[in-house]
């Protein structure tokens, strides 16, 4: 038997791979995607959305793509696995080819011309082309200047928009002329406690109209709360792990002793007051989100 129908669910509610089945409405990312979505609607020029790895930025650029996909006239491109794009003639010929092109060049400057060529074509036939880059901080200097040089070209006809972690922004304001194309900066922070309760929630109604109260005890909610530290992805990780410990204990219920344990913690007598507080505190600072 699935260790989730142990506790009612009839699919994996807690998967680490970004799913827009799942999202819920946070405060931090409704406002980015209307943020962006403006952005999109004027045609602007770069955007970066910056976040520490596991806010979901993610998850934002899917529900964005999602979003937009039904705006007349909108071409949406993306980039997303940046293992395949390590090299500046790498990372040109993915534009190429997102952009419909045959990425035939060899060189930069063969590639260059023929996004230049697309991205016409592009414009000609009355669509404007949105390129997302999802982590946009392990590009290189000399991509981002690459990036710069499509984005500068003549007419203007692309916007770009940059997922990544905030060390790209430091590494942009040293570009003089990268850092006066950006037109928009937004940052996701850590969600605050109701919006964590509020993920769960949709997540374990997703899979199988589980309330979070029959499956998480208050005291579970609040080490949750306190453990994930307000990142999405740690939050599913360690519910994940929750889950796991009780479905191979047979427990009907989750309490803060179950997620200390699938968190890594384990408190001895002379820490575990201590560790209570540091919860509390935890949930009460996300509180004040």
């Amino acid at each position: 038997m699935s260790r989730y129908r142990h506790i009612g669910l009839t699919r994996e509610p807690f998967a680490p791979e970004p799913d827009l089945a799942f999202q819920a409405a946070a405060l931090g990312q409704t406002d980015a995607l209307t943020r962006l979505a403006d952005f999109a609607a004027a045609r602007g020029s770069i955007a970066l959305l910056l976040g520490a790895a596991g806010l979901g930025k993610s998850m934002v650029r899917l529900a964005l793509a999602r979003d937009l996909a039904v705006q007349p006239g909108l071409r949406i491109v993306t980039l997303d696995r940046p293992d395949e794009w390590s090299t500046d003639v790498s990372l040109l010929r993915a534009v190429t080819l997102a952009l419909g092109g045959e990425a035939s060049g060899r060189t930069t400057l063969d590639l260059l011309t023929e996004i230049e060529t697309r991205l016409n074509a592009i414009t000609a036939d009355d669509h404007w082309p949105l390129l997302l880059i999802d982590d946009a901080h392990r590009l290189t200097s000399s991509q981002l200047e690459l990036l710069r040089t499509i984005s500068s070209l003549e007419p203007h006809s692309l916007s770009l928009i940059l997922f990544a972690e905030p060390e790209l922004e430091e590494r942009i304001a040293r570009r003089r002329s990268l850092e006066s194309r950006v037109e928009l900066r937004h940052t996701l922070n850590p969600l605050n406690s109701v919006d964590t309760i509020a993920l769960l929630q949709r997540r374990l109604e997703i899979a199988g109209g589980t309330d979070v109260d029959e499956v998480f005890d208050r005291t579970a909610r609040e080490a949750l709360v306190a453990r994930s530290g307000g990142k999405p992805a740690r939050l599913i990780e360690v519910a994940a792990r929750s889950v796991d410990l009780a479905a191979r204990r047979n427990l009907d219920r989750i309490d803060r002793a179950v997620v200390n344990e699938a968190a890594g913690y384990r408190p001895n007598t002379q820490s575990a007051a201590r560790q209570i507080a540091f919860d509390l505190a935890g949930l009460e600072t996300s509180d004040e989100a």
